[in-house]
């Protein structure tokens, strides 16, 4: 007897953009204890914590890479505007089509790392970057949350004074 997938391609996709997006929630809450150098040095705790951080990102890592056949791409340099902001346009649909699943907790993390590095651009460019707020209570809000900001990027990108090329 051989085995069937019941599962129909709508759910398959779904439920891999769900495991996908916490994989990046769980790659954000590294990266953010990362970028979290409240001066002084590091003491043993939050070395601790950050090395938690990561293991839980690669056991989601290993498992997402087993499960789906594939291999995860780490973001590449958000180190300006217009990358950020296609960024946040990716991490956006991403939250909607793991949404789908239902069973997708709201990438909190991944919020507070996207509001980071805006606020980095914002600066870099003299203006006021803008603030997180209230932190999003679901999904939706979340991609709420990441489309907004990729729009005000996108406005950042065409105040600069120069077009920036975004490898394809």
């Amino acid at each position: 007897m051989t085995a069937t997938d019941t599962t129909s391609p709508t759910t398959a996709s779904t439920s891999r953009a769900a495991a996908l997006l916490q994989v990046v929630d769980h790659e954000a809450r590294w990266s953010n204890l990362q970028a979290n150098r409240a001066g002084g040095p590091p003491t043993l705790l939050t070395l601790n914590e950050k090395q938690r951080a990561y293991e839980s990102f690669r056991l989601r890592l290993s498992s997402y890479e087993a499960r789906y056949a594939t291999t995860y791409e780490s973001e590449p340099l958000l180190g300006n505007p217009v990358r950020l902001a296609a960024w946040c346009g990716a991490m956006r649909a991403l939250c909607l089509e793991a949404a789908a699943d239902g069973s997708s907790a709201c990438p909190s993390h991944l919020i507070v790392k996207a509001y980071r590095l805006a606020e980095r651009s914002g600066l870099k460019a003299g203006e006021t970057p803008p603030h997180l707020g209230a932190p999003a209570q679901g999904i939706f809000q979340a991609a709420e949350q990441l489309e907004a900001l990729g729009v005000w990027l996108e406005s950042l990108a065409r105040v600069g004074s120069r077009p920036v090329k975004v490898p394809a």
